[in-house]
C-alpha cells in the first residue's frame, strides 16, 4: 500500500492532493468506519440560513456527501447549494469529498403522472451529464435507482456500458460506484471488471 492517508484521519491538503484512485483507497483504509452525508438539494435552502446542509453535515462528522436530486441541466433548480458552483461548496466544505448521484431509470420508465418534487431529467444518467460532472471536478459519482422505480442492477450497469458514458467516466481515471436497493456493485471501468454482491 502507498502512503495514501486515510479518509478519516485526512485534512484539507490530504484532499487536495488526492486522486481517484487514492480516494479510493483511503476509503479501504478507513475499515468501513466512512460516513456519508445525503444532500436532498431540491428539499430547500438549508436547516441554518448561510449555511449548506453539506457543511452541516461535515461538521457534524460526515467523511463524504452525496449530492443527490441535483439539477444538471438548470443550477437555479439546486436550492440547497445557495447559489453555489459545485467547486464553491468543495472550498466551504475544506476540499472534502462531494460526489453526484445519477438516475439509472428502468428501460422505459415514465415517472407515471405523479407530481413530481424535482425536476427528474436533471438528475439521469446520461453521457451529457457525466460530461458536466466531469468537467465540474466531481470527486465521485453514484449510479442507482430510487425505492419504487423499478431499477434493477441490470439497468444500472446498461448506463455504464454507454459507449459515452464509459469513455467519460474512464477520462477521469477514477472509480463509478454503484448502488441499487442497498446492495452495491462496484464497476472498476479502467480494468472493465464487474463485481456485484
Amino acid at each position: 500500500m502507498s502512503n495514501v492517508v486515510r479518509l478519516i484521519s485526512a485534512s484539507k491538503s490530504d484532499f487536495e492532493k488526492m486522486t481517484p484512485m487514492d480516494l479510493k483507497e483511503s476509503i479501504f483504509k478507513s475499515e468501513g468506519r466512512v460516513i456519508m452525508g445525503q444532500h436532498l438539494l431540491f428539499a430547500g435552502a438549508g436547516l441554518v440560513r448561510g449555511v449548506t446542509n453539506s457543511e452541516l453535515m461535515f461538521a457534524f462528522g460526515s467523511d463524504m456527501v452525496l449530492l443527490n436530486t441535483i439539477d444538471l441541466d438548470n443550477w437555479d433548480n439546486n436550492p440547497g447549494l445557495q447559489g453555489l458552483t459545485y467547486q464553491e461548496l468543495k472550498a466551504r466544505c475544506g476540499q472534502r469529498p462531494i460526489g453526484v448521484y445519477l438516475g439509472c431509470p428502468k428501460a422505459g420508465s415514465e415517472d407515471g403522472g405523479k407530481k413530481a418534487l424535482y425536476r427528474r431529467e436533471g438528475m439521469l444518467c446520461t453521457p451529457e451529464h457525466v460530461q458536466k460532472c466531469v468537467d465540474m471536478g466531481v470527486d465521485f459519482v453514484i449510479l442507482g435507482g430510487n425505492p419504487g422505480s423499478g431499477t434493477s442492477i441490470t439497468d444500472v450497469v446498461a448506463c455504464t456500458s454507454e459507449e459515452p458514458v464509459l469513455a467519460l467516466s474512464m477520462s477521469v481515471n477514477g472509480p463509478v460506484l454503484t448502488c441499487q436497493s442497498g446492495r452495491f456493485l462496484y464497476v472498476q471501468l479502467l480494468s472493465r471488471s464487474v463485481l456485484a454482491e
